[in-house]
């Protein structure tokens, strides 16, 4: 399948009417995992900006404050070279070893996750954003809670991970660390590649 083909493709998914979606990822869902796979960067960096890049800055603030009190210290407002409009709001919490990500996406707007890393590699994330449909590694598992409040979110992230084995978590580390999770799931991910089953997915969920 040629390169053209298979970008034609990709555009259809996103831009055709949701049935015909679901029946070209069903056909061609191999290939266009592919070729989704292949644009994604293998590393991404952090490189620190200002609030006035941001789109919708006061919705960043008014979530960060909001972690800020119940105990995070801010790690730094960051774009990602590597994915054009994208902003990154970091925090930290030291003593329950959890970090958040807060996004400032140029299509979904705000977004945000709470994460904790394990000193065998896995990690939990609980997170504002829908399901992909794509699969992740077993030791890395998610929960997707759309719609959840910062408080709500923490909440169900100190009840629902585990406390054993949690990797520490300071303003220092939190940015290395998210850079290098975002390296292993790529890995992995372009290693076993996406099923035509994930793709049917992905445009099952864009019909719903």
């Amino acid at each position: 399948m040629t390169i053209r083909l298979i970008v034609l493709l990709v555009l259809a998914v996103l831009f055709l009417t949701p049935l015909s979606r679901v029946v070209i990822a069903a056909l061609f869902g191999k290939s266009i995992g592919k070729a989704a796979l292949s644009k994604q960067p293998d590393n991404i960096q952090l490189t620190p900006t200002d609030p006035s890049k941001l789109r919708n800055a006061a919705r960043v603030e008014a979530v960060a404050a909001e972690f800020r009190r119940a105990g995070f210290e801010s790690a730094g407002l960051f774009m990602i070279p590597e994915m054009p409009g994208l902003s990154l709001q970091l925090l930290a919490n030291r003593s329950e070893s959890m970090g958040v990500a807060i996004y400032d996406h140029p299509v979904v707007g705000v977004f945000f996750d709470v994460f904790s890393r394990y000193t065998d590699g896995g990690s939990c994330t609980h997170t504002t954003a829908p399901a992909t449909g794509l699969k992740r590694r077993e030791d890395m598992r998610v929960f997707n809670c759309p719609g959840a409040s910062p408080a709500t979110l923490l909440e169900r992230a100190r009840r629902e991970r585990s406390s054993a084995g949690l990797k520490s978590c300071t303003t220092t580390t939190v940015g290395p660390e998210f850079v290098a999770a975002y390296a292993e799931q790529m890995a992995w991910m372009k290693q076993r590649g996406i099923s035509r089953s994930e793709v049917v997915k992905v445009a099952t969920r864009k019909v719903a």
